[in-house]
């Protein structure tokens, strides 16, 4: 089968060795297309919603990524972490897997700095790339539920209660300067912040392969 498929796109072989291969079959796979591996370069962010990101920790879990790729793919972790508060280590359990527990607890550490100690510049960095047809205070939720995250991930080291109202605080100052400037769109949808859902299937995709 690797044979068959080896010339499809890069992209929709990613997607078959990330949901719907094993071990032997990856490898195989990427012998016969190695620059497949061109796609874990570089990654879109928040990281939980790339599915370039699926790709390297399926491949990490099957042992077929080496240790080079994975310290570099946990750098764009906690770049991703303490410049966007992007909270995708905690939430996705494969990005989860690929960290160590003392890199997971080092990347907290730094959230705990740059994001909860910093949490009127996010704000501000958020605020800086608002469209004006979506609603202000709805915004701003995905940073609220990062925020939180953060927060009880981090335990007894952090108050919680503090920091939910130094958001909120936050929220509220950027959210009164905007709203003179908000022009309601009714084809708007969701949040700028967030991006389009992963594919829900590759039945459809695959099924000449597999008959």
């Amino acid at each position: 089968m690797a044979e068959r498929i080896a010339n499809l796109p890069s992209h929709i072989l990613s997607s078959f060795i990330s949901y719907r291969s094993n071990y032997a079959f990856a490898t195989r796979l990427m012998d016969l297309r190695p620059d497949i591996w061109k796609r874990l370069d570089s990654f879109n962010r928040p990281l939980d919603e790339d599915t370039d990101v699926d790709l390297l920790t399926t491949l990490n879990r099957l042992g077929l990524l080496n240790e080079d790729r994975r310290l570099e793919f946990v750098e764009e972790v906690r770049a991703a972490a303490v410049e966007e508060a992007d909270d995708s280590f905690l939430d996705d359990d494969g990005i989860a897997n690929t960290l160590t527990e003392s890199e997971r607890d080092g990347i907290l550490a730094d959230v705990e700095t740059e994001v909860l100690g910093k949490l009127s510049d996010h704000v501000e960095r958020l605020r800086g790339i608002w469209d004006r047809d979506y609603e202000p205070n709805s915004y701003f939720e995905t940073l609220r539920e990062s925020v939180n995250r953060f927060a009880e991930a981090l335990g007894t080291r952090i108050d919680l209660d503090l920091i939910k109202a130094s958001t909120e605080s936050c929220i509220r100052s950027a959210v009164w300067l905007m709203e003179d400037y908000y022009v309601p769109d009714p084809k708007s949808a969701a949040p700028a912040q967030q991006s389009a859902a992963k594919a829900d299937s590759l039945d459809e995709l695959f099924r000449d392969v597999d008959e």
